[in-house]
């Protein structure tokens, strides 16, 4: 009886760690992909207008927070490449 009501609570945890894992791992993609769209439009406007957007609204392309949110965009890019090799971002 122990054996079997472990092994139970044993499925379920996993099941229920696994889910929440996806979850998260769904909405930290979903942040990626936000960061890129906004990095691909500033990219756009500096093409197009030479009009730096995240400078504008920032402060000058030297402030502390249009650094951030370039660092942000940046690591957002490079944590969305496995999902270029992969048919869904979840998969292990």
């Amino acid at each position: 009886m122990i054996k079997f009501f472990s092994k139970a609570y044993f499925s379920f945890c996993r099941q229920h760690y696994c889910q929440k894992g996806r979850v998260l791992m769904n909405l930290f993609y979903k942040i990626c992909i936000i960061l890129i769209i906004i990095g691909g439009i500033n990219w756009g406007l500096i093409g197009l207008f030479s009009f730096n957007l995240v400078a504008w609204l920032f402060g000058g392309s030297a402030g502390i927070a249009a650094r951030i949110v370039y660092t942000l965009v940046g690591i957002a890019a490079l944590c969305s490449i496995p999902s270029l090799f992969s048919s869904s971002p979840l998969e292990s």
